[in-house]
């Protein structure tokens, strides 16, 4: 029987005389992250601003067609965790990489409100969230 390499892992607890040769690879794809060799996050948060950047243009061309209190509910159930998965572990890694992300909330809440004259602070208020910076923040501050 061959064994076939890209679908077995290994680990050693203890010595051994067998050579293992392991591909190196640039990033790593765990449990729905994606993390390079230098810890940085970058190919993730590029990934999650597609994803979500393909939902906003389905949200954009039926604008007319969902009211605000759907797209709303489709903005916390679709877009929204996008921004929260796992940030605790990549929020406070890279300030560019938080930015980006939030400038992409504060053009996604215009669009699910249909308003572009409020601030992003009263579309925030108005969808009863926070900023990304302070969701983060406020899951290391004991209430």
């Amino acid at each position: 029987m061959i064994v076939n390499p890209d679908k077995h892992d290994a680990m050693v607890l203890g010595t051994t005389d067998h050579r293992f040769s392991f591909p190196v690879e640039e990033s790593l794809d765990l449990l729905g992250t994606t993390i390079d060799n230098q810890l940085n996050f970058d190919k993730y948060v590029s990934l999650v601003c597609n994803k979500v950047n393909n939902q906003l243009k389905v949200m954009i061309r039926f604008r007319k067609l969902i009211s605000t209190s759907a797209m709303l509910r489709l903005y916390k159930a679709s877009i929204s965790p996008h921004f929260l998965y796992c940030s605790t572990v990549w929020h406070f890694r890279s300030s560019g990489n938080r930015d980006k992300l939030e400038a992409l909330n504060r053009r996604a809440l215009p669009i699910v409100f249909h308003d572009k004259d409020l601030t992003y602070q009263q579309l925030l208020h108005k969808a009863e969230t926070t900023s990304l910076y302070l969701s983060g923040y406020s899951k290391f501050v004991c209430k």
